[in-house]
Formats: structure tokens, C-alpha cells, sequence
């Protein structure tokens, strides 16, 4: 429905866009595409976010203590 206006579709519901959705280009085909890349994507978006808070906890954990390494 984002690119409606752009491909030439004009949509009013969503059940009228999945119906044409599913006469257009199939059930798994229309309704399902990209969900394999979604697969792949989640775990390694997750692993990254997962890196990049604990590195960022033990970054300002460093820097709050100091060099010294006190309080």
C-alpha cells in the first residue's frame, strides 16, 4: 500500500490489497516474499545489536571509572 500510487494501484483496504495480491502474483509468492531474507537478516541484526550494547556498556564502564580504574 506504501508505493500504491507509484506502481498505479489505488488500494482502499487492506483485505482488497491482499485479495489483488494474491490474484496477481500467488498466495506464497505474494504474501510470503522476503520472508527468507527476513530469516537470514534477524539473527545477524540481533547478534549485531546484541555486539554493539556490550561494548558500549563495557566503553563507559571504562570511562566512568577512570584511568586509575577507581571510583
Amino acid at each position: 500500500m506504501q508505493t500504491a500510487g507509484v506502481l498505479g494501484h489505488s488500494y482502499s483496504s487492506i483485505l482488497l490489497t491482499m485479495q489483488d495480491i494474491v490474484r496477481e502474483e500467488g498466495l506464497v509468492r505474494g504474501l510470503y516474499k522476503g520472508l527468507s531474507m527476513n530469516w537470514v537478516k534477524g539473527p545477524i541484526a540481533v547478534g549485531i545489536s546484541f555486539t554493539t550494547f556490550d561494548l558500549t556498556q563495557i566503553l563507559l564502564r571504562k570511562l566512568q571509572c577512570g584511568p586509575a580504574g577507581h571510583r
